[in-house]
C-alpha cells in the first residue's frame, strides 16, 4: 500500500509566519496536528455493520487496524463508494484513526490568529479550535483541532 510521510517542518518559520501542513475535508480546511501522521494513497476500507454514520469502516495500516471516519459522510454530504480510499492516519495504534481525504496533506503559510472567525457549517464545527488566516490564498481560513475529540465527534460518542 502506497504511502506518503509527512515531514517534520509543520512549525518551521518562514518570513515571520508559521509553516504546518493542512488538508481540506467536508469543505474544512484542517491543520495537522503535532503527532504522527501519514497520507496513504489508495487503501481498502472494509465496512462495519451497525457503525455511526461518519464511520466509513476498518483499514489495514502497517498491519494494524484503524478506523476510518468521513467528516463529509458524517455531515450528510455523502461520499461516491470506491474500492480503494485515500487516508490520513492521525497518531500511532492502537489510538490511531484515519480520515477519508480527497487530497494529500499541503505545505500552508499562516497568518494572524482569527478570533472572531464563525465556524464553518459541519456537524464537527463544535470541536475546532483556533482559526488561523492562509498567508497565500486571502479569504481562507485554518482551523486547529485537538483529534480525539474529531475522531469522538465522528464516531457519534
Amino acid at each position: 500500500m502506497p504511502t506518503d510521510p509527512v515531514h517534520e517542518d509543520r512549525d518551521r518559520q518562514h518570513d515571520g509566519q508559521q509553516r504546518r501542513f493542512g488538508v481540506r475535508v467536508a469543505g474544512v480546511s484542517l491543520l495537522l496536528p503535532q503527532t504522527a501522521l501519514e497520507h496513504v494513497q489508495a487503501a481498502s476500507v472494509f465496512p462495519l455493520p451497525g457503525a455511526a454514520q461518519g464511520v466509513l469502516g476498518l483499514a489495514q495500516v502497517r498491519g494494524q487496524p484503524v478506523v476510518v471516519l468521513d467528516p463529509a459522510v458524517a455531515d450528510g454530504q455523502g461520499r461516491s463508494p470506491t474500492p480503494r480510499q485515500a487516508l490520513l492516519v492521525i497518531g500511532a495504534p492502537p489510538e490511531a484513526a484515519a480520515l477519508a481525504v480527497d487530497a494529500p496533506p499541503q505545505p500552508v503559510r499562516l497568518g494572524a490568529q482569527q478570533a472572531a472567525a464563525i465556524p464553518p457549517a459541519a456537524g464537527f464545527a463544535g470541536v475546532l479550535d483556533q482559526a488561523f488566516a492562509d498567508a497565500e490564498e486571502p479569504g481562507v481560513l485554518w482551523w486547529s483541532f485537538e483529534p480525539r475529540r474529531l475522531f469522538e465527534a465522528l464516531a457519534g460518542r
